[in-house]
């Protein structure tokens, strides 16, 4: 349970951090979902 919490603290972490890497960088919102599904669901 406790390494599932972390793992999805990770997660929205790395969304944040990718949110306003892509947004500071004027990234369009399409390359942000797909920059983030490629971190989260890569094997």
């Amino acid at each position: 349970m406790r390494l599932s919490m972390h793992d999805k603290n990770m997660k929205i972490y790395k969304l944040k951090h990718l949110y306003t890497y892509f947004l500071t960088n004027g990234a369009t919102p399409q390359s942000i979902f797909e920059r983030q599904n490629y971190l989260l669901y890569k094997p």
